[in-house]
C-alpha cells in the first residue's frame, strides 16, 4: 500500500512539475519577471483561499509556495537557456565573419 501510495503521489508530482515548466515558457516568452509569478501566486492562492476550509489554509498555503519557488526556477532556466543561445549563436556569427 505504501509504495502505491508513493507511486502515485510522485507521478502526481512529476505531472504538476511538467506542467509549470510549460507555464514558465508561456511565462518567459511574454518576459514575465519574478515579481509577476508573485503576483499570480498571491491572487490564486486568495481565490482558492475562499473555496475551502479554514482547516485546509495552511496546507494550501505552504504547498502553494513550494510551487511557486518551483515555478520561478523554471523560468530563471529559461531565462538562463535563452541567454546563452543568444551567446552562442552571437560567437558563431563572430566565427562566420573572421573566415
Amino acid at each position: 500500500m505504501d509504495l502505491s501510495f508513493e507511486k502515485r503521489f510522485f507521478e502526481m508530482k512529476r505531472e504538476i512539475s511538467e506542467t509549470l515548466k510549460d507555464f514558465s515558457k508561456d511565462l518567459g516568452y511574454f518576459r514575465a519577471s519574478p515579481r509577476d509569478i508573485i503576483e499570480i501566486h498571491t491572487k490564486a492562492l486568495l481565490k482558492k483561499l475562499k473555496q475551502v476550509i479554514p482547516e485546509k489554509e495552511k496546507i494550501y498555503t505552504q504547498e502553494s509556495r513550494f510551487i511557486m519557488i518551483e515555478l520561478l526556477g523554471y523560468l530563471a532556466s529559461y531565462y538562463r537557456s535563452s541567454l546563452l543561445e543568444k551567446s552562442e549563436n552571437k560567437s558563431l556569427d563572430k566565427h562566420k565573419q573572421t573566415r
